[in-house]
């Protein structure tokens, strides 16, 4: 309320410094009286730590006028200083006294006890706040008094006619009365506000603790409910906040599922005081459990002892069901995700090897029918091999997006010549680009020399990423440049991949490295693909330490820069040469029904052509592989058993094996060992050929070569070659197809195979009926000069055959060439170290490339242990 008597007509003297000096002087014994009262009344509030509703008002009624009267002295000081400068020597220490009564005392009742916590409110310090406003407001009266009768003795002195005095003193009564009755009326009208604000504040929160959703309590620490809400009765069963209260009497025992939680509770709120987001299981009062969640507090007495608990209950159990059933459903999802992946990175045998046979035997029938003149036909099994290697493609995308997710993919580093790989993918991609009739520019920088990466996961990139480019462009130029960045903290080689191609939107660049995306449908259809291949390239280069990006703008083309360290971290990798394993594995024990026929390896040692043994418990694999070494040129023996294998290795001594090291019984691994451990058999070449994409670890327990199903028949004529001093492999394939392919391929090439279709076959070819004995006084066979050798094999498998054939003084020399399709662990690549030479990847390459590294593998290996002093002679 304005300060009305300020500018009234009524106040007809000029001495208004005297008036209002002495209005606030007469208020000074009022507002020190209602201060004494506040100080009586928070005494017995604070010693009980309880504010009741009537003390509230009290409070509130006696607070509001004790700031309304030191608000009115204040502003009546002001104008008496402002019409007096004579006394302004008391004004900065007036206006001080009342800013601090304000503000510690007035202050201390607002932010304390009428917005906070009086419980936590210590007597002490309030008593001594409440002495100090008393006697600041009586220091304040000693200090006006003085100075108001200074002011009434010169208004005397200067009043020289009576009717004046008079008159002055009628204006002074006059204006004492207004001021009396301006000053009550404004007291009740301040008293009646404040009421009705203490009682809409009253109905406001009793409206909120009876309307309220969370129950409310107040509760001993015993255990004991003082007060409860409609709310909390509800979440605990009973009908009303009465019959909780009458009937929960033990909450450790009727309401905590489990008895401890009202201790940990107790606990918690005793050393922190308040606890926040406890979780419990409870009975309601009906038995049934549900979740609850308490955020509570302690309240104490000045001693600091615990008077009772206060706190709000949430019922959470349909948000915990919700988050348990969210959880499982994840963990079902993930599971079912790996268990996907997981399925589809072991199916990699399963998968590659029916098409083996689709491949070889239809580039067989093609020479076949060139070779007959039967040109009609060329074209349709032309059309059988591109659809099969088209298949192939897809599901070795497959295969390796879910290796990625199931996280079994992993790198095998080797230091390799970044020229050589850009004129071998350049060449191997030439023929997409020409299809389309594009060009394909190769810019390589003169300093790019050698890479310390992955050469396979190298190679599938820049083939991944100049095939799309040849796809998506017609008429136009593909771009591959080589640069090399260096900087003083790393080097990084750039291969960059661009294209005059149809383009893409910004919203096509968002989702272009999702698996399973393409640009839109409509690419889907026209150009056909997985949309997996720059997913896993970028996976790929990940994992190196790199990363793929991509510029691009509609109907102009796109560039995509490839960043890979020129010396990449190995931590995610498998070194090119694990260390070699252990020599004391137990021998597997050989099987009693792997002897090859007496006239079978008469007739294989009758023949001065190179001799191979094949060990394969596929029989399309063995006969593929008999065809294509027996057109080559080669006498070929074969075994179904990695003992079968070892058995014929040490009969015929055979000069190469080869060897698929995933058969059942004595697999590959353990027919390649017995070869690599055999003195008679290790100088025998032994090449693994499997589904096992690991090169590592068929080297890693001996084989001489290592070539990946399907066989490439060329490539395989090209390992054996290298072995081909002694004509003789041993080619260890259970599957019939590719075992016929790699045979046609190396008997084309004049190399006489001998053939075991597992490891126990293989074994049986090199050491005849008694090879399980190992008896060093048998007499020499004549063993391969190589082994091609599949890992994954029924009876004996590839490591098995490896295993044997390196224990065996006789075989340990000759090298072993595997040809999988499996895919290889690291472990399994440890196994392989040092005893083979070769471990070639069936699908991984076409037929060509795997039988040229099978002919050239054997053919070095050959050569190898003709110059060796260690040689030892066939008999």
């Amino acid at each position: 309320m304005g300060y009305v008597l300020e500018s009234s007509n009524l106040i007809l003297d000029p001495y208004i410094d005297s008036y209002y000096m002495m209005a606030g002087v007469k208020k000074l014994p009022i507002t020190i009286e209602k201060t004494t009262q506040i100080n009586l009344l928070m005494a017995e509030m604070v010693s009980h730590s309880l504010i009741t509703a009537d003390e509230k008002a009290k409070l509130i009624i006696l607070y509001s006028l004790i700031k309304s009267e030191l608000e009115d002295i204040g502003r009546g000081l002001q104008i008496s200083f402002r019409e007096n400068p004579k006394i302004k020597d008391i004004k900065i220490e007036t206006e001080v006294i009342i800013e601090e009564t304000k503000k510690f005392f007035i202050g201390f009742i607002e932010r304390e006890i009428l917005d906070g916590d009086i419980g936590a409110i210590q007597a002490a310090e309030f008593r001594k706040i409440g002495k100090q406003a008393v006697g600041v407001q009586f220091r304040l009266y000693d200090i006006l008094s003085p100075a108001l009768d200074k002011l009434l003795e010169t208004r005397i002195e200067n009043l020289s006619y009576k009717k004046y005095q008079v008159q002055g003193f009628a204006v002074l009564v006059a204006i004492a009365v207004i001021y009396a009755t301006i000053a009550f009326n404004r007291t009740l009208a301040q008293r009646y506000k404040a009421e009705e604000e203490m009682e809409r504040a009253e109905q406001k929160y009793r409206s909120i603790f009876e309307n309220a959703i969370d129950g409310i309590y107040q509760r001993t620490p015993d255990g004991q409910y003082i007060s409860a809400n409609p709310a909390l009765a509800r979440i605990y069963g009973y009908d009303s906040p009465e019959e909780l209260m009458a009937q929960l009497t033990d909450v450790s025992r009727q309401l905590y599922v489990n008895p401890s939680r009202w201790e940990e509770f107790k606990t918690a709120i005793a050393s922190k005081n308040a606890i926040s987001g406890f979780e419990s299981q409870i009975y309601r009062k009906d038995g049934s459990i549900i979740w609850i969640s308490e955020n509570a507090r302690a309240v104490r007495d000045e001693n600091g002892t615990i008077l009772y608990h206060e706190g709000i209950v949430e019922d959470i159990t349909d948000a915990k069901q919700a988050r348990e059933e969210l959880r499982l459903a994840k963990e079902a999802a993930e599971a079912a995700n790996r268990a996907k992946s997981t399925f589809l990175a072991n199916m990699s045998h399963e998968l590659r090897t029916p098409l083996n046979a689709i491949i070889g035997y239809s580039e067989i029938l093609q020479e076949d029918a060139a070779d007959l003149g039967y040109e009609e036909i060329i074209s349709d099994l032309e059309k059988i091999r591109v659809a099969g290697k088209h298949l192939l493609a897809l599901i070795n995308d497959i295969l390796d997006i879910s290796k990625i997710e199931a996280g079994r993919m992993e790198l095998y580093y080797e230091t390799f010549d970044v020229p050589g790989l850009i004129v071998e993918v350049s060449a191997t991609v030439q023929p997409l680009v020409e299809k389309n009739n594009n060009t394909l520019e190769i810019r390589c920088h003169p300093n790019i020399g050698s890479l310390y990466a992955d050469l396979t996961k190298v190679r599938q990139i820049l083939f991944n990423l100049l095939s799309n480019a040849a796809k998506f462009t017609e008429n136009g130029k593909i771009t591959l440049e080589v640069t090399l960045e260096e900087n003083a903290s790393e080097s990084k080689i750039i291969f960059s991949v661009s294209d005059t191609g149809i383009g893409m939107t910004p919203e096509q660049l968002e989702k272009i490295f999702q698996p399973f995306t393409q640009a839109d449908a409509s690419t889907t259809r026209k150009y056909g693909g997985t949309g997996l291949g720059l997913a896993i390239s970028r996976h790929f280069c990940q994992m190196m330490g790199g990363d793929i990006l991509v510029e691009s703008q509609l109907g102009k083309g796109s560039t995509f820069p490839i960043r890979l360290p020129l010396l990449a971290s190995e931590s995610k990798a498998v070194k090119s040469k694990p260390p070699a394993a252990s020599q004391s594995e137990e021998k597997p024990e050989w099987g009693k029904n792997t002897e090859p026929s007496a006239s079978a390896s008469a007739n294989l040692k009758i023949s001065h052509s190179p001799l191979v043994l094949v060990i394969d418990e596929d029989v399309s694999v063995l006969e593929l592989l008999q065809r294509r070494l027996s057109k080559e040129g080669f006498r070929v023996a074969v075994a179904t058993t990695g003992e079968e294998g070892l058995l014929l290795a040490r009969k015929l001594h055979p000069d190469a094996i080869i060897l698929d090291v995933l058969m059942q019984g004595l697999n590959g691994w353990a027919v390649l060992n017995a070869l690599k451990t055999d003195p008679d058999l290790a100088d025998i070449p032994a090449i693994v050929a499997t589904i096992l994409d690991d090169k590592n670890l068929g080297f890693a327990v001996g084989a001489s070569d290592y070539i990946a199903k399907p066989i490439d028949s060329k490539r395989l004529l090209t390992v054996l070659r290298r072995y081909r001093l002694g004509g003789r492999i041993l080619l260890v394939e259970d599957d019939i197809s590719t075992r016929e392919i790699l045979r046609r391929m190396l008997e084309k090439e004049g190399w006489e195979v001998i053939e075991a279709e597992n490891g126990q076959v293989a074994l049986a070819r090199i050491f005849g009926k008694d090879f399980s004995s190992h008896q060093k006084s048998q007499p020499a066979l004549d063993f391969p000069d190589a082994i091609v050798l599949d890992l994954m094999m029924p009876e004996m498998d590839g490591f098995q055959v490896i295993a044997q054939l390196r224990n065996h003084p006789q075989t340990r020399a000759i090298p072993i060439i595997v040809v999988t399709a499996m895919d290889l662990t690291e472990s399994d690549r440890q196994l392989l170290n040092g005893s083979v030479q070769q471990i070639l990847q069936k699908g991984a390459m076409s037929r060509e490339q795997l039988l040229s590294e099978v002919r050239e593998l054997v053919f070095a290996a050959v050569q190898r242990n003709a110059t060796s002093e260690s040689a030892i002679p066939k008999n």
